[in-house]
């Protein structure tokens, strides 16, 4: 059997090289006698999207450690990952469908992550045309598409109001089969009419791998006096009020997304980790910061979310909703944080053991259901 897995690997960042690692070891794990590829499509707007990114840094310095950490990200993958032969470099989705049906995949997967955007990242196109683009993959492949743990996070548009039709939505009928990760997503889908029996709940990859991430990853922690809070916050400012928060209330706090030379590690997803085994607890809007301090980290979580960006709430309530662990989540307005209201916040979920481990349980409850949905979307291939 061969099988084709299409996601955002070329958006080099550390979040696509683990959705990328993590989906390729589940769906190879689950046909272990398939030959797998990463189908090798690195969009136009991908393209610009990273050249913009390596020309805004300011000093010469911080361009070449942009385009060394994206050299290591490449190399790393195609050291773990099996790709397609021949690359698929435009955003027509009549050459990039034709290319696809060339290939003569049995089975092709469609994620994971945020490959069903409809208006790109918060209005910014980072990874595909607005749809219809390839992701969608419309007409026909010369084979059977399931969506893999699939979102159109962010989302800022209202769903009701979304044309079907029109934004070229109704190439998700064509789907066998799609797993959802999140809420808005389901609803999304619904929209699109498909029948519940071709959909279901699946969690992100990273869920689905969390036993592979444990077993492989965790490791030896510091003592917990001499641990200290890590913050994992993409806002450079918001990070910054929170950080000088904690610290003048006498807590020790360091910023974990900031600090790392991505060029001196040949393991990227290795050093990824490494500090959610340093610290003692976690403030975060990261989706992928919220998952990893369970699963590598066994710690206490503080998730915040920007009102502006999530105004009905996004990916990271959405999991924490999942996690139960809502009441650990706080949404603030980012450009004017209360920093106040988190030394307070932080205080409440700080030694509150019995959360942490319910957490964790479901994360592991996660884990299996999310398999179980895998094998049944699946069926008949």
């Amino acid at each position: 059997m061969r099988i084709g897995l299409l996601t955002y690997h070329h958006v080099i960042n550390i979040g696509s090289v683990l959705q990328t690692w993590c989906g390729f070891q589940f769906i190879q794990s689950y046909f272990p006698d398939a030959t797998l590829e990463v189908i090798d499509y690195y969009p136009e707007v991908s393209r610009e999207y990273n050249r913009r990114m390596v020309q805004s840094k300011r000093r010469y310095r911080e361009r070449l450690r942009e385009r060394l950490k994206r050299k290591r990200f490449s190399k790393f993958l195609a050291s773990q990952c099996r790709f397609s032969s021949g690359s698929l470099t435009s955003d027509c989705i009549e050459e990039g469908i034709d290319a696809i049906r060339q290939l003569n995949y049995d089975v092709v997967f469609v994620g994971s992550d945020t490959v069903f955007q409809l208006d790109g990242y918060f209005g910014r196109l980072i990874a595909a045309p607005k749809p219809p683009n390839l992701y969608f993959l419309p007409g026909d492949v010369g084979c059977a598409k399931i969506g893999f743990a699939v979102s159109c996070d962010p989302q800022t548009m209202e769903l009701s109001e979304v044309d079907v039709n029109k934004t070229g939505l109704s190439a998700l009928r064509d789907f066998q089969s799609i797993g959802y990760r999140d809420e808005k997503t389901r609803e999304l889908l619904e929209i699109c009419e498909l029948q519940d029996t071709h959909v279901d709940f699946m969690p992100d990859p990273t869920i689905l791998c969390a036993s592979l991430l444990s077993s492989r990853f965790s490791g030896k922690k510091r003592k917990s006096l001499q641990r200290p809070i890590g913050v994992y916050i993409g806002h450079k400012e918001a990070a910054r009020k929170v950080i000088d928060a904690l610290n003048e209330a006498g807590l020790q706090a360091m910023d974990v997304l900031r600090f790392r030379h991505w060029t001196l590690s040949n393991d990227p997803i290795q050093q990824y980790l490494e500090p959610f085994k340093q610290i003692r607890g976690l403030v975060t809007d990261r989706f992928h910061g919220s998952i990893l301090s369970q699963v590598i980290g066994g710690i206490p979580l503080l998730a915040i979310e920007d009102v502006k960006r999530y105004p009905t709430g996004g990916k990271v309530a959405d999991l924490l909703d999942r996690l139960e662990l809502s009441n650990n989540l706080l949404r603030l307005d980012f450009d004017n944080i209360d920093s106040e209201r988190i030394v307070t916040a932080w205080g409440a979920v700080a030694n509150d053991n019995t959360r942490v481990e319910a957490a964790l349980a479901r994360v592991w409850d996660m884990e299996a259901t999310g398999k179980e949905a895998f094998a049944k979307l699946c069926e008949g291939i």
